[in-house]
């Protein structure tokens, strides 16, 4: 079990850059909710998670790179670089 926050956002990039999603959800806590940017409203870690695999199809070499961590007393905030080249099906959402 990873305690720090700063561990925290490691392990999850991690498990993000090995494809291993089911070891990234069982990072989070239980109810937990994911806010990413530009997204109108945050989602739970499921929904996150399946929108990570659309991503892959698009960027099948995507790795993210942490930026800046910053932590609460029950909160985690990642910044994070992400880089990959678009072979795959580009996915659009509304935002889009």
């Amino acid at each position: 079990m990873v305690t720090g926050g700063a561990e925290l956002a490691a392990t999850i990039l991690d498990g993000l850059n090995r494809r291993d999603l089911p070891s990234v959800a069982a990072s989070y806590a239980d109810g937990a909710r994911v806010h990413p940017d530009g997204w109108h409203e945050d989602v739970d870690v499921a929904t996150w998670l399946d929108a990570f695999r659309m991503i892959l199809t698009s960027f099948p070499d995507l790795a993210l790179t942490a930026e800046h961590v910053a932590v609460g007393s029950d909160a985690v905030i990642l910044e994070a670089r992400l880089t990959g080249t678009n072979s795959g099906p580009f996915h659009l959402g509304d935002l889009d």
